[in-house]
């Protein structure tokens, strides 16, 4: 599979209306399996709607499969509005390594899963 694949338009991806929250955290998932140009305006709406800009917020990826530039450019709008701290889990080997080569390893932590995620962001505040 290729990390960098654009989905067909038939492909929605949304963040969970309901998410949940977890000692403080607000985990979010997404519900389909495409982030990319044709879900991104969605992936906006719902992810505004997921958390508050302060409110510490895991990222669950575990059910995304493709991801393209505009899909990531999206979230990564999102989050840089924010001023709460944000961790990933449950990233996939081929998404892991598109942002390894995107350089965004470094600047979001990244867990296995929303227990783990939830730890680094308590850690690191």
């Amino acid at each position: 599979m290729r990390p960098f694949v654009c989905a067909s338009v038939c492909w929605m991806s949304e963040v969970t209306g309901q998410p949940k929250t977890e000692g403080g955290c607000i985990v979010a998932n997404f519900e389909r399996a495409a982030l990319d140009a044709s879900t991104r305006r969605d992936v906006a709406l719902s992810l505004q709607r997921a958390a508050l800009p302060t409110t510490a917020l895991v990222i669950d990826w575990s059910g995304v499969e493709y991801a393209d530039i505009l899909g990531l450019e999206t979230l990564f709008d999102f989050l840089i509005e924010r001023s709460g701290p944000v961790a990933f889990c449950g990233v996939n080997r081929e998404i892991r390594h598109l942002f390894l080569r995107l350089q965004i390893l470094p600047l979001i932590p990244i867990a296995p899963t929303p227990d783990e995620a939830r730890r680094l962001i308590e850690a690191s505040t």
